[in-house]
């Protein structure tokens, strides 16, 4: 290698994974709709008077925040805030309580709450319902929080068969490709799917029975 590229080389490597780590976040930021609602509702200031860190979520078209976000209360409205690691362009946002709409949804398996900002829409977020029952005691309308009816066995019971075909789907896969890596042979396929499927049944169903009604 000629020495005369060896300091444009020493440039380029760190900036290499900097360039990757702007592009995900960057693509995260417009798939999730973080960027229109930032430019539909602008900062302003808002009195907190809750916060829950370290929350989950998903946001637009199924981007799935895992204990990344920051979730805020006050009577301005719900504040949305990520860490700058995952959005160094994304700001928090302050959606008021005018513009937010909450419907029951089932999330991965667990009971959700979608909330839809703006009429029209300009974004959605799906919490825990437990966190959406910590903040809309805060909204100047509080029987938001009461009035939610509660999700239905059938979209329930839909969420979690969903879990079920995921994770039975994976661990099958696992099971029956990571030994034909090594020998020639392996289980079969049917006990490939049996034995996750029969355990992740059991767990569905302990869910299910565990959820409020």
């Amino acid at each position: 290698m000629n020495d005369d590229y060896l300091p444009l080389l020493l440039v380029l490597i760190p900036l290499g994974p900097i360039a990757l780590w702007l592009i995900v976040t960057t693509a995260i930021s417009i798939v999730s709709g973080w960027f229109r609602l930032q430019r539909t509702y602008p900062p302003m200031p808002a009195q907190v008077r809750t916060s829950l860190p370290r929350q989950s979520a998903e946001m637009g078209f199924g981007v799935a925040f895992s204990r990344a976000l920051t979730l805020t209360a006050g009577p301005d409205g719900i504040g949305i805030s990520v860490s700058r690691l995952l959005g160094p362009f994304l700001r928090p946002v302050t959606i008021p309580w005018h513009a937010i709409t909450a419907e029951r949804r089932h999330m991965f398996m667990a009971q959700g709450v979608r909330l839809t900002f703006g009429r029209p829409e300009v974004g959605t977020l799906t919490i825990h319902a437990r966190s959406w029952d910590q903040l809309a005691p805060f909204s100047p309308a509080p029987r938001m929080a009461r009035d939610l009816p509660p999700i239905t066995a059938r979209l329930a019971i839909a969420g979690l068969v969903k879990a079920w075909l995921l994770l039975t789907g994976t661990a099958a896969t696992a099971f029956y490709a990571i030994p034909r890596l090594f020998t020639d042979s392996g289980p079969p396929l049917v006990f490939c799917i049996m034995m996750p499927g029969m355990g992740f049944a059991m767990l569905m169903a302990l869910r299910y029975l565990r959820q409020p009604r």
